[in-house]
């Protein structure tokens, strides 16, 4: 039988790593630069790096579950 990948720890793994970044990022463009918190800048690097971090995991969740097929 074939396996699914484990969507619901690809999400949460990609929130909280969009979560990280983006309070990370925050952080750095208050001490860098002369601007206040901008609540667009927080979505969108959330959503990129959520989106990275997702992809990446289902792409080695994808290998690892071919390479078990063989």
């Amino acid at each position: 039988m074939k396996q699914q990948p484990d969507y619901k720890s690809i999400v949460l793994s990609g929130s909280l790593g969009g979560l990280v970044y983006a309070i990370i990022m925050s952080i750095f463009y208050q001490f860098t630069g002369d601007e206040g918190f901008s609540i667009i800048k927080f979505a969108v690097d959330f959503l990129m790096f959520g989106l990275l971090v997702a992809g990446i995991i289902w792409w080695s969740m994808r290998k690892e579950s071919k390479d078990k097929g063989k």
